[in-house]
């Protein structure tokens, strides 16, 4: 059972890491605009 909540826990960050990184990545336009590139 310890295994399996740990690989849960696991993949739950690496999902919020995943959507983080869309987030910025999204952002990152914006970004690029606001600088003038």
């Amino acid at each position: 059972m310890g295994n399996a909540t740990f690989f849960f826990e696991t993949m739950s960050n690496v999902a919020g890491w995943i959507d983080a990184l869309s987030k910025l990545i999204g952002l990152l336009p914006n970004f690029l605009q606001a600088f003038g590139f």
